[in-house]
């Protein structure tokens, strides 16, 4: 939850990556969502989070950024 904080795409790019072997399947697309949305890719973002949704159709922040970016 921690590092869904950061607004710094770079930023969480580089923490994402030094934590990824922590970090599940369905949490690698989340924050590569989250990366695209903050570089404004909002198609690229939606599709991460639709497959994240595929991975676990519960996720409650990947559920909730894609209820936030569709209009």
């Amino acid at each position: 939850r921690a590092l869904d904080t950061n607004n710094d795409a770079a930023q969480l790019t580089s923490e994402v990556q030094k934590l990824s072997h922590l970090l599940g399947e369905a949490d690698k697309h989340y924050f590569r969502g989250r990366v695209l949305e903050m570089q404004h890719d909002i198609e690229g973002a939606i599709a991460a989070f639709d497959e994240v949704l595929e991975l676990d159709e519960n996720h409650k922040r990947a559920l909730f950024r894609l209820a936030l970016n569709v209009d």
